[in-house]
């Protein structure tokens, strides 16, 4: 039996290379190299700007999601995390806005968290994304108790890394 071997990133279009670390980065990424760390930003949208937020996503703060905070944050971590706050959990569907503006500016390779309910919002991801972005899938997932099956996501996803036999065997199954 062939194993595959699955690179998400293999047919994404190149990024800007990361902006440059600090002669004095934080304590933490001193600590432990920023090519260890993924960097988890919590966002909603309030008056047209995607806002991190902290507290349960409860509190804004003044930091904007955006080319100047993702380019000056690059420099302390490998990945950003984002989370898309205004529909995680809620299986309502992707925010294609949040997801387009970190396909255009993220310096860094990205995973989008929040909404994902059907292989219709990874197409969306990906469209929107401009292939650059990836996406997680929590509740929505048929072992979470959601309506969408694991083996179609990892059949869609394998599709995506160019084994187009995958969703075929998928259908066989």
């Amino acid at each position: 039996m062939k194993r595959l071997a699955i690179d998400p990133r293999a047919r994404r279009s190149p990024r800007p290379p990361p902006a440059r670390a600090s002669p004095h980065p934080p304590p933490q990424v001193r600590a432990v190299g920023a090519s260890r760390l993924v960097l988890d930003l919590s966002c909603r949208l309030r008056q047209g700007r995607y806002l991190v937020v902290t507290d349960r996503w409860q509190r804004f703060t003044q930091l904007e999601v955006g080319a100047e905070a993702l380019r000056r944050l690059a420099a302390s971590a490998s990945q950003f995390l984002v989370h898309g706050v205004d529909v995680e959990g809620m299986r309502l569907g992707v925010d294609e806005r949040l997801v387009a503006l970190l396909g255009e500016h993220s310096p860094l390779p990205v995973t989008y968290a929040g909404g994902a309910a059907s292989l219709a919002d990874l197409e969306k991801v990906a469209a929107a994304g401009r292939g650059r972005v990836d996406v997680t899938v929590g509740s929505a997932l048929d072992v979470f108790g959601g309506g969408l099956a694991y083996a179609d996501v990892l059949a869609w996803h394998r599709a995506q890394a160019g084994d187009e036999g995958a969703l075929q065997r998928r259908s066989d199954s």
